[in-house]
């Protein structure tokens, strides 16, 4: 289990990794040979740690296919550019290569569009060049092999400029790259892997990917945002997320854990889709803050799944099932959805247990083929504007003022 450090916001130089005093990879090349155990890096392990601090653009980690293996002659950290031109379109330096396959980090003023496969490839250090026959952008991340055990997680943690811990987000920046299906600006490919001050952003899909049927993978006080979507669980099983921010995705906030997953003291806001999408059973959401959503606050397509102390307000439907029922909510409060405050679907109309809820000021109605409605859920209509109980709601403070006359719930707001 050994300590690694990466400084993302430095060019890729080949390094070890192995201390913060020298030896820290550089860049986001540095970060994907820290993936992979390309030039002087060793692969992360089962049970090491990253810590990384500064942000990358991650458009500038390209894969490039030569038309010959120059694996015996070319290195991690010689400079290349394109060749009919001699770098008038594009420069960069090796960061991995594999036979035909080269991993570069480009220049910072350089994208994947710059890259004309018809120009070549010159490598100045070695003073050779070869033919290019692809170019594609890849999605750095944990890959398959390097997750930890239940006794020992691989861990990413951000630091600041000390390389300390006190909530400074290392920041993983997708834009200008045009992600193919589950690609992201960080992607989690392994299972029992631990993930805390991160935030992945500006990704024409989600955020970040987590590998189809992975599990145990764990996500403390990450950010993600302004993507395709928040964070893509794509089939996790047993996962914790913790004190997340999921804003401003153009589709669901969360989406895609199968079982056993918890979500807590989320905040969920402003996503174009669902905040909350469970496509599985067997979940947990509690303490979460879900609002402003255009989707549902929640939409469970499943059964089974457990809704505690959340405040969900300001969506279309608050909750949504339409899967098979024997879902519980408890201590939750679901006002100012413009549909309804909770809508079950008929299947599961008699199979959901509700209780010490609060629902009012929901458009449509309060509840929809909720069993014995006034006995479980408190929907008291002289409490007036339920924004009024709110300490400051349109800043997204949902914890109640003093003397608020709308229930409170049992567990402490994030």
């Amino acid at each position: 289990m050994t300590a690694y450090y990466c400084d993302l916001d430095a060019d890729y130089l080949d390094k070890t990794g192995i201390d913060n005093t020298g030896n820290q990879y550089l860049g986001i090349g540095g970060f994907w040979a820290a993936m992979y155990g390309y030039g002087a890096a060793t692969a992360l392990a089962p049970g090491d740690t990253l810590y990384i601090k500064g942000s990358a653009y991650t458009r500038r980690l390209v894969q490039l296919t030569t038309g010959s293996d120059n694996s015996a002659t070319w290195a991690e950290g010689d400079e290349v550019q394109n060749d009919s031109g001699d770098g008038d379109d594009w420069t960069g330096v090796i960061c991995g290569i594999n036979g035909t396959t080269v991993y570069v980090e480009l220049d910072s003023a350089c994208k994947l569009a710059d890259i004309a496969t018809a120009d070549g490839i010159e490598n100045t250090t070695r003073s050779d060049t070869d033919t290019l026959s692809a170019a594609i952008n890849v999605a750095p991340g944990l890959p398959a092999g390097s997750g930890g055990s239940a006794s020992g997680y691989t861990k990413l943690i951000g630091v600041n400029a000390s390389w300390s811990q006190d909530g400074t987000l290392a920041v993983f920046d997708g834009s200008d790259v045009n992600y193919s299906l589950w690609g992201s600006p960080l992607v989690i490919l392994d299972s029992y892997t631990y993930c805390k001050y991160l935030r992945c952003t500006n990704s024409n899909r989600s955020a970040l990917s987590i590998g189809g049927s992975l599990h145990y993978n764990d996500f403390e006080c990450c950010e993600f945002l302004n993507s395709g979507g928040g964070l893509g669980g794509q089939g996790g099983f047993g996962c914790y997320v913790t004190r997340c921010l999921m804003k401003n995705n153009s589709s669901n906030g969360v989406q895609g854990f199968n079982g056993g997953c918890v979500i807590q003291y989320c905040t969920i806001v402003g996503n174009g889709g669902n905040g909350l999408y469970f496509n599985g059973g067997d979940n947990l959401a509690r303490g979460c803050v879900i609002h402003d959503n255009t989707g549902h606050g929640v939409h469970d397509a499943h059964l089974r799944n457990k809704y505690i102390g959340c405040v969900i307000d300001g969506n279309n439907n608050g909750i949504n099932i339409t899967g098979g029922g024997r879902q519980v909510i408890a201590e939750c409060r679901l006002t100012n959805n413009t549909g309804y405050g909770l809508y079950i679907n008929d299947k599961a109309a008699r199979l959901v247990g509700t209780t010490a809820c609060y629902a009012q000021g929901n458009g449509s109605a309060n509840y929809h083929n909720v069993a014995h409605a006034p006995e479980t859920l408190a929907s008291v209509e002289d409490q007036g504007d339920t924004d009024a109980g709110y300490v400051d709601s349109a800043n997204d403070d949902f914890n109640l003022a003093e003397g608020a006359t709308m229930r409170s719930v049992a567990v402490e707001l994030p």
